[in-house]
């Protein structure tokens, strides 16, 4: 992390020290959440305890404290947890996409996510999820003038994108 702070093997490095921990861990982020396997399954370490998210593993760890990961098993694949809560990343993506996400590497602050699933043609490849702020205007709401923005830029002939409207384009 940016404090210097190293995971490995059951290990914490800090200042060249270092601690063994009760988690396997993959990642660190600057609050010091370390994310990794413990007691069967996918589990975040904050302050010396341990929370068991539910999953096989807990592979990534940004700096708002979001996480995601894998399972194998009840509804597995490529999952992503926020405040504790479990999603399965293919159930948040648009359906008819042809994705079937298995495994998310890494999450980035901008919750950006990387990892590898199968995609309609049967080959398996990387992917990369942006996250769409719905908040249009910036304004910290959702509210019916973002909506109007959006309709404004799609009503157009045939549904054709209007120029600049590019991010209006949720989908």
């Amino acid at each position: 992390n940016n404090l210097g702070q190293i995971v490995g093997p059951q290990s914490l490095w800090e200042n060249g020290v270092r601690t063994l921990i009760p988690i396997v861990p993959y990642d660190i982020n600057d609050a010091g959440q370390i994310v990794g396997f413990a007691a069967g399954g996918a589990a975040i370490l904050e302050k010396g305890v341990i929370h068991l998210l539910g999953g096989s593993d807990a592979l990534g760890v940004n700096n708002s404290g979001d996480v995601v990961g894998y399972g194998i098993y009840s509804g597995g694949g490529a999952l992503f947890w926020r405040a504790r809560v479990r999603y399965k990343l293919t159930d948040l993506i648009p359906p008819g996409t042809g994705w079937e996400l298995f495994l998310a590497h890494d999450i980035s602050d901008a919750g950006r996510i990387v990892g590898t699933g199968i995609h309609g043609d049967g080959a398996f490849r990387g992917f990369l999820l942006i996250p769409i702020d719905p908040d249009l205007d910036q304004d910290q709401d959702v509210d019916l003038l973002d909506f109007f923005s959006i309709q404004g830029c799609l009503s157009g002939p045939q549904g054709i994108i209007a120029p600049g409207c590019q991010d209006r384009d949720l989908d």
